[in-house]
């Protein structure tokens, strides 16, 4: 895997986790001591009717991009927030469900809206849309049960199965279900953006749907889910051998 791809993938990984932290509640950004007394509120749209508290709203203020200010909070059950105490500046509003097929515009590169608030402002009205995605299914079978632990093995094999998105950062799929044939991946992915699904293993022999063997470089592949009815494509890789 390339140094860029790595650089990418640990910026994204720390910068989601910074972002599910506050939105948690794992730790607090104390906006008030960075002097500020500004204000946003507003109503988010298209979530699943009767759902709107498992919808958060967090801004992430990007001019100026330091000190640090963040603030979040769920949706009220009519779909509105408020946030209050923050500083002056130009913020990202990033919107994220707990259920649903819906992706975060701040995680995908996909030109999040903004919002600008002056000294002692306080935006009202504001009027946010949840982004449909699409449900991306992935499916790694191991027939012969090669990943699964053998006496000896200081780990079982692992397989990185993930994807890039448009901003060239990856994001990681995590198992919906295992069994001792194989392993069920599932993300919700954007529609119509450009993407990859990149695939590696340095412990596992791994073949594509057409049985040719990946790369020990890994596997990249060009990935776009199209508008419309039509589901996200499945994926399937097989899994071949141990390395």
């Amino acid at each position: 895997m390339s140094k860029s791809i790595l650089f990418s993938l640990g910026y994204l990984l720390g910068a989601v986790s910074l972002v599910a932290q506050l939105q948690t509640g794992s730790i607090q950004v104390d906006t008030t001591a960075l002097n500020g007394n500004a204000g946003l509120a507003g109503v988010v749209e298209g979530f699943n009717p009767g759902r709107a508290e498992q919808v958060r709203v967090t801004a992430m203020r990007t001019n100026p991009a330091t000190p640090l200010a963040m603030a979040s909070i769920a949706l009220a059950k009519d779909g509105s927030f408020s946030l209050t105490s923050l500083p002056a500046g130009t913020y990202q509003i990033c919107l994220t469900s707990a259920e649903g097929d819906f992706v975060d515009p701040c995680v995908w590169g996909l030109a999040p809206p903004t919002a600008v608030v002056g000294v002692n402002q306080k935006l009202a009205a504001q009027r946010y849309s949840l982004v449909k995605g699409a449900r991306l299914k992935v499916r790694l079978d191991d027939p012969n049960g090669f990943l699964q632990a053998r006496t000896g093995d200081a780990a079982p094999p692992h397989v990185l199965i993930g994807v890039i998105n448009s901003i060239g950062a990856l994001l990681p799929l995590t198992p919906s279900q295992t069994s001792r044939t194989g392993i069920d991946y599932e993300m919700v992915v954007p529609i119509g953006s450009p993407l990859k699904y990149a695939v590696f293993s340095q412990t596992a022999a791994i073949q594509d749907d057409s049985r040719q063997a990946i790369p020990a470089a890994g596997l990249f592949r060009d990935l776009v889910v199209p508008a419309g009815p039509a589901a996200a494509p499945a994926i399937r890789l097989i899994v071949s051998g141990r390395k």
